[in-house]
């Protein structure tokens, strides 16, 4: 704490082990002395203006006055009913004010340590206290979230204000003593003309936790939702457009955009409504009335944005029909505090989470058309904080944690959709995380880190691809542009980035031609185990694609259609009793990689022997999984949609067309398919 004239600063107070306060120099940096009897629960220091006092309040319900210069206790205050928050003097050092958890605000006698006066008129506990320059003004916040100005010398109650969505921490008046800032933990810093009361304009930004971005389908704007409310910005340049603002002002932590881009839907679970707005022009189309549900846990609109679900912490998920703003259907009370939902691409399909350690630990599954309960995901004593469908609707990915654990390392968890078949876990995470999106081409799992930082991780390999840093919080959103080369992310820090993902994973270049043994390096690195390397190498062909596409032409060819007769038969010899026909049947369909995969499982399905069943089972395994060859060319694939040029488009309808079991062929068809939209 310094002394309130910054032009004339002397003394500055820390403290120490065991909540010992020193008075410290600051122009020699030099210790003058120890303050005695400092409480152990020490709050709210203040040095007096001409540097001969200082204060403190304290968890004992004590105030506290001592001689700057030795230390030593001039006055015990006694009179508060509850710990003591704050303490701040006036301008002249005459007169000390203290506010405490008893909703009062005292000044005192700083020459005698007598109670001059008491302000009453705070609900709940106050949190802050601060004179005007002049003196003739008093402060106070607390936590039912008032600022309160009162004259000093009558102890009466001049205005307050209300503006901050929680608890108001900390305020401060200008030099002038005309505005008076304050802060809360709403996130959001506050400016108030003295005179009227009323709210100042501050600089542009959210002031708030961004719990909701998302990128528009034209991959320019970005809608992100904050405590303070709904904004439109540009994502190249940072600007905002447009504030989405109506009779709600706080109503923007959780918001859901039409897949079309042309609504942003808010929950506004203060009023108990749910505002929908037109994005291009800011006015309010509909709003939704849940009437005296509990606190809203999520929205999302269906994938033909005709319809928008919603979820309440007490178990009531509503589906909505958005164009006439009538409720569809209700389910009530059957999974306790959801806070997450999610349709499936088809929209055939609603998932909902609990995200509240006083909900049930499930996933549910519920038909969108019926609101039946098709299956639940049994979590306990795990729950997920956040969940996302994969794009092709096979696979649900979840972060979270376990209740009452801040710092609990936690896995990204997977479930097959269409069985509830729980897959293996992405390993790695700091802490609990609190974000998941897939990329739009679905190869890359995004998720916060839990350690402020966003993690990428390869679907095909379940092993981490980088490490995005730069927020100072937790990350809350993310949500991937169309071309999936920008990825948006909001932060409990306030603050929503904008990383151009390509940029980020190839150091030191801009992109170009490549020459031909960097084309070659760049080919190893893509069959690498180690998935950074192998990501930055991917990101380093498709930004070179004037040398790279030609170079992949060369060596990516479409899968040739496998012989029936010869496989069925390579199967039969699986059984044979020479070696010699066991071991060439082995290598054969090896060879074959993933065009024996339908006829091998076909086999097993029967009533094979012994040994067939054996050499199957190991043999469907080794072709299934990925290394080698045939994970360089599942990378190339998608080095060849990240460059989307004539030539790379050309190669992928080429490759497209081989032999439809291969997965190098799905792939490149999924390809063709995203980019042509």
């Amino acid at each position: 704490m310094l002394t309130p004239d910054f032009a004339l600063v002397k003394y500055a107070l820390t403290l120490g082990a065991g909540a010992t306060a020193l008075v410290l120099d600051l122009k020699t940096q030099q210790r003058i002395c120890r303050l005695d009897d400092t409480p152990k629960g020490v709050k709210g220091l203040a040095v007096s203006r001409d540097g001969q006092f200082v204060a403190g309040g304290g968890s004992d319900k004590l105030v506290r006055l001592w001689d700057a210069a030795t230390g030593k206790v001039l006055h015990t205050l006694a009179g508060h009913e509850d710990q003591v928050t704050s303490v701040g003097f006036s301008p002249d050092g005459k007169t000390l004010a203290s506010g405490s958890h008893d909703k009062t605000v005292r000044l005192w006698d700083v020459a005698t340590g007598n109670e001059l006066r008491r302000c009453k008129g705070h609900t709940f506990w106050v949190e802050a206290v601060s004179f005007s320059p002049d003196g003739k003004l008093l402060a106070s916040a607390g936590r039912d979230g008032f600022i309160r100005i009162w004259d000093p010398a009558t102890a009466k109650e001049l205005r307050s204000v209300e503006g901050h969505s929680g608890p108001v921490v900390s305020i401060a008046f200008s030099p002038d003593g005309k505005t008076l800032a304050s802060g809360g933990l709403d996130n959001a810093i506050r400016l108030w003309d003295v005179k009227s009361g009323k709210e100042r304009p501050v600089v542009e930004g959210t002031m708030g936790r961004v719990g909701s971005v998302a990128f528009l389908p034209e991959g320019k704007t970005i809608v992100s939702g904050s405590d303070d409310g709904v904004r439109i910005w540009e994502a190249t340049t940072g600007k905002e457009v447009r504030r989405l603002t109506g009779p709600a002002p706080r109503n923007g932590y959780f918001v859901a955009v039409s897949p079309d881009g042309r609504l942003a839907a808010s929950g506004d679970s203060e009023h108990h409504k749910i505002p929908v707005w037109e994005i291009a022009t800011g006015k309010e189309v509909v709003r939704l009335d849940f009437g005296s549900a509990d606190v809203i846990g999520g929205l999302a609109f269906s994938p033909d944005g005709k319809a928008l679900a919603s979820t309440c912490y007490d178990g009531t998920i509503r589906l909505w029909d958005v164009a006439g703003g009538k409720e569809l259907r209700r389910t009530a009370g059957k999974q306790k505090g959801v806070g997450v939902v999610a349709f499936t691409p088809d929209g055939k399909v609603l998932a909902t989470a609990s995200a509240v350690a006083s909900g049930d630990h499930t996933i549910r599954f519920w038909e969108t058309a019926t609101g039946k309960e098709l299956r639940r995901l049994e979590l306990r004593p795990w729950f997920a904080d956040d969940i996302a469908f994969s794009r092709d609707g096979r696979v649900l990915a979840a972060v979270g944690g376990r209740p009452g654990v801040s710092n609990d390392a936690s896995d990204v968890r997977l479930w097959e959709v269409a069985t509830g078949r729980e897959l293996p876990p992405l390993r790695g995470l700091a802490e609990r995380g609190m974000a998941v999106v897939f990329s739009p081409d679905g190869r890359t799992l995004v998720t916060d880190g839990g350690d402020k930082t966003i993690r990428l991780w390869e679907l095909a390999t379940g092993k981490e691809r980088g490490r995005l840093a730069g927020h100072a919080s937790d990350v809350l959103s993310l949500s991937f542009a169309p071309n999936g080369r920008l990825l948006v992310s909001g932060s409990d820090d306030t603050t929503a980035l904008v990383w151009d993902v390509a940029g980020a994973f190839r150091p030191g270049r801009k992109g170009g031609l490549l020459a031909k043994d960097e084309l070659e390096s760049r080919w190893e690195d893509l069959s690498s185990a180690d998935a950074g390397k192998a990501w930055r190498a991917i990101w380093e062909l498709a930004l070179a694609p004037q040398s790279a596409a030609p170079f992949l032409r060369e060596r990516l060819r479409p899968v040739p259609a496998a012989d029936a007769d010869k496989v069925a038969q390579w199967i039969k010899d699986l059984d044979a009793e020479e070696f010699a026909k066991r071991d060439t049947a082995v290598r054969e369909l090896e060879s074959l990689s993933d065009v024996a995969r339908p006829a091998l499982r076909k086999a097993l399905e029967g009533t094979p022997s012994a040994e067939l069943r054996r050499q199957g089972t190991f043999l469907l395994g080794k072709l299934e999984g990925l290394s080698g060859d045939r994970l360089r060319h599942l990378r190339a694939i998608e080095a060849l949609e990240y460059m989307s040029t004539p030539e790379a488009r050309q190669l992928l309808q080429a490759l497209a067309r081989g032999a439809p079991e291969a997965r190098l062929t799905s792939e490149a068809k999924a390809a063709v398919e995203r980019l042509a939209k």
